[in-house]
């Protein structure tokens, strides 16, 4: 969790020094990746990196690049499972 506030607050420097036009693109993105990782430590029951075969329910697996065309553009993830 503590990453994904770090990607966050350097995202928000980035965007105020450089008075950037895809703010908020990148925002949805950075907001669905961090849903989307949420999603996949519910399901597997561990967070990402954490070694707990004992609680583990399932594993990590996969990669696929994904277009998702939104109001404030297209934005491309690639989520490693």
């Amino acid at each position: 969790m503590a990453e994904d506030r770090m990607a966050v607050l350097e995202m928000l420097r980035k965007a105020s020094a450089d008075g950037d036009a895809d703010f908020l693109r990148e925002g949805v993105r950075v907001l669905a990746a961090a849903l989307m990782e949420a999603g996949v430590t519910a399901i597997t029951g561990v967070p990402k990196g954490e070694r707990a075969p004992e609680r583990r329910l399932t594993n990590r697996n996969g990669y696929r690049e994904r277009r998702w065309d939104t109001r404030v553009g297209t934005i491309a993830s690639g989520r490693r499972l």
